[in-house]
């Protein structure tokens, strides 16, 4: 492996399991003598964070303006004064997240350099600003299955492989054996981020009528995240939550560090997801991992969650369903049917640190060898997806 590497990330200051991912990710580069840099116009990263990945040795390059409205401010100052913090070698520009910044960014990279594009979205649009820069750089990085599908739709002649979020930067311990609920409280779980496509506030609202009989009753949801900037949803769940008397059986307990999952978890007896988009949700991941089952829907990558997992439901997008999906769970948890071991077992083979990060290393650290074999457009695109 060449040592060294001049690693430019465009975005990833978002919050949630980006978050995660990108933390663990340049904490790999630095492990590897890399020279990183992180380049976004905003930032979701509270100043406790990016000032441990300054201490990382992580070059952090943002402007003050926050997401929304004011963020053309923040590309404005940008593209005057970034040509002053960044040199114009890096080996390889990473770009996640949605904005014009990424074909800007391309500048920076040397001649030789390699440009990949990391997307989420399972249902890319031909002729979207996402489609659009995506187009413009070597190769493209998907999430999952779904992802890599929608994004050979788009550009069929770009060479696309399937690297999942990283989770870890260790193999997880197997968890222990959870018996049968019986009858006691069933401690139901969301975490993440609180925007309207999740559907945090619809679990809150609807949560009498969920919970309001055996076997899910008697149920306690106890909700883990905090706003996203453009949606503020906190102080709307709450207001729910005191009209209706709900806080003996909903609690909001705003937002989480990464090192509180664990704690979280074994707190918990089963991670709901009524998201209605998602790419590949870390934290059904990490349920898995700690021998948690999940209720979600079949949004993105979570289908591919789903695939040969007797301990998970995956319905369909559509609220009935997913409520009926939490009955059948219920049913599983509180008559013993669930097998946490097998749960791990499954996660740690698809998405344990060993596999992930060995991808993501290669991807990054040995691009040129790595993207090697998609540069031969003869091949079939289903053997492009080495997953």
């Amino acid at each position: 492996m060449t040592m060294g590497k001049r690693i430019l990330i465009s975005g990833g200051l978002a919050g949630g399991g980006l978050q995660t991912h990108i933390t663990y990710l340049y904490k790999l580069l630095k492990e590897h003598a890399a020279e990183v840099t992180i380049a976004a116009v905003s930032t979701h990263w509270s100043k406790d964070d990016l000032n441990a990945a300054r201490q990382a040795g992580v070059n952090i390059v943002v402007t003050p303006w926050k997401y929304g409205a004011t963020s053309v401010l923040g590309k404005a100052q940008a593209m005057a004064t970034w040509r002053l913090k960044m040199h114009r070698n890096f080996d390889v520009l990473y770009c996640i997240g949605h904005g014009r910044m990424h074909s800007w960014l391309k500048r920076f990279v040397k001649e030789g350099g390699v440009t990949l594009y990391h997307e989420a979205n399972p249902h890319p649009e031909r002729g979207s600003l996402m489609a659009r820069i995506a187009a413009e750089m070597d190769y493209i990085v998907a999430s999952s299955l779904p992802v890599a599908e929608g994004m050979a739709n788009v550009l069929p002649a770009h060479p696309i492989e399937i690297i999942p979020f990283i989770t870890s930067d260790r193999v997880m311990p197997a968890p222990t054996h959870r018996k049968a609920l019986g009858d006691k409280l069933l401690r139901v779980a969301y975490l993440g981020r609180l925007v309207r496509h999740k559907q945090p506030d619809w679990l809150v609202r609807e949560w009498q009528s969920i919970a309001g009989q055996a076997p899910v009753a008697p149920a306690r949801l106890d909700v883990y995240g905090t706003d996203d900037t453009s949606e503020p949803l906190l102080a709307e769940m709450q207001a729910v939550i005191n009209a209706k008397g709900l806080s003996s059986y909903v609690k909001l307990h705003g937002a989480y560090k990464h090192a509180d999952v664990s704690s979280i978890l074994e707190q918990t007896d089963v991670v709901v997801l009524p998201s209605k988009m998602e790419g590949l949700p870390l934290v059904l991941v990490e349920a898995m991992q700690h021998g948690v089952p999940f209720v979600a829907m079949s949004a993105g990558g979570v289908a591919e969650l789903g695939e040969g997992n007797a301990d998970v439901e995956v319905v369909p997008i559509d609220n009935d369903a997913f409520k009926t999906g939490l009955v059948r769970m219920a049913q599983k948890i509180r008559s013993g049917q669930i097998n946490s071991q097998r749960l791990y077992q499954l996660a740690e083979r698809r998405y344990g640190s060993e596999y992930v990060t060995a991808r993501w290393r290669a991807a990054l650290l040995d691009a040129d060898v790595f993207w090697k074999e998609g540069r031969d457009s003869s091949r079939a695109l289903t053997t492009t997806y080495r997953h």
